[in-house]
């Protein structure tokens, strides 16, 4: 299926507008709800297409911020799909991730490079996906996984008010975000001890940025936290503990 050919009249068609959704094209049902449910809890909004002429049904109404296809499509592969793509001004710049199956050559990858996309090979692993995600969503893209939790926190050995809403809300094996209503200065080092999954872990950081009452009614106040001490065996923990919230109730690999 073409894409629509662009106009005379300046004004965008719908296809041009790009959203902030990841489009998924996988043909098993399987693989397909593996993909979108970890996609969503890396937090972004996801829509799903069983084949690539739904698929570019679907830009052709919302242009999406990524997309992500199985090579092994029904009727048109991946591969044309991405081909489509890159022949339209209007697409030519979306990103596109490819989950290639074990077994193929290298000039069959060689031949989809050619297109500009990030090849993933199955079975993809969760943090290859999140990186690959991050690389092609992110002005700033995130090495480590985090996930939304709450988790009781104290800092500089002030355990925080929890009847207030003071917790961590964000945690990765890298740092952590604390909602406070308390202002720590940006570049503070601080002294952390917070409880995960049963586990007290004591830590070291340095505060990457806050936000303040003055920062929007939408801002989650509090402050972002690097951390710049954590015990290797603490860190491991925090991974297998963010691994297990994100794949929590699906797999853990796409085969």
């Amino acid at each position: 299926m073409d894409m629509p050919q662009e106009a005379n009249d300046p004004t965008p068609s719908p296809f041009s507008r790009k959203s902030r959704y990841i489009l998924v094209v996988v043909g098993n049902t399987n693989d397909l709800f593996t993909t979108a449910m970890l996609l969503q809890r890396f937090s972004y909004p996801v829509c799903t297409a069983r084949n690539a002429r739904q698929a570019l049904d679907m830009v052709s109404v919302a242009m999406p911020a990524l997309v992500v296809a199985d090579y092994d499509l029904p009727g048109m592969s991946g591969s044309d799909l991405l081909r489509v793509l890159r022949s339209n001004s209007h697409t030519a710049g979306i990103p596109v991730i490819i989950l290639l199956p074990p077994g193929e050559n290298d000039n069959e990858i060689a031949d989809i490079e050619l297109g500009g996309c990030t090849i993933l090979k199955k079975p993809v692993l969760l943090e290859d996906l999140y990186t690959a995600v991050q690389a092609a969503m992110e002005p700033k893209p995130r090495t480590n996984i985090r996930v939304p939790a709450t988790l009781p926190v104290t800092v500089n050995n002030v355990a925080l008010d929890s009847a207030r809403g003071e917790c961590a809300t964000d945690l990765s094996a890298h740092g952590l975000y604390i909602r406070t209503l308390k202002y720590y200065r940006p570049h503070e080092q601080v002294t952390l001890e917070l409880t995960v999954g049963g586990r007290t872990i004591k830590a070291e950081g340095t505060i990457i940025y806050t936000r303040r009452q003055d920062a929007g009614p939408f801002a989650e106040l509090g402050m972002a936290v690097k951390f710049t001490k954590l015990m290797a065996e603490d860190r491991e923990f925090i991974m297998q503990f963010v691994r297990d919230e994100v794949t929590r109730g699906i797999v853990t690999e796409l085969d």
